[in-house]
């Protein structure tokens, strides 16, 4: 008795659809890191030591940095949660 051949999967539109996805917020984050690295360095790098180390730069890395470490430590407790909640 002969095995019946497997049936072709046909994903229609879902290889496109998310090269496309991949393309667009791959431009979403390269533009602005492209000018960031082309407009950091203007005055060298002591104009880019300067900016980063301003009072306000100094803030904004700190609140990111509080901001990140809260969200790893909320995450696994927030995941559990939705896990239990869904099961």
């Amino acid at each position: 008795m002969r095995r019946p051949e497997p049936r072709k999967v046909r994903f229609s539109g879902a290889a496109p659809a998310g090269a496309l996805s991949v393309a667009y917020l791959s431009l979403i984050v390269l533009i602005p890191l492209a000018a960031v690295a082309a407009n950091g360095f203007d005055d060298g790098v002591g104009g880019y030591w300067d900016a980063v180390t301003k009072p306000q730069a100094i803030s904004a890395l700190k609140l990111t940095l509080l901001v990140s470490l809260a969200v790893a430590a909320i995450k696994p407790k927030a995941e559990a949660f939705v896990k239990y909640l869904t099961s």
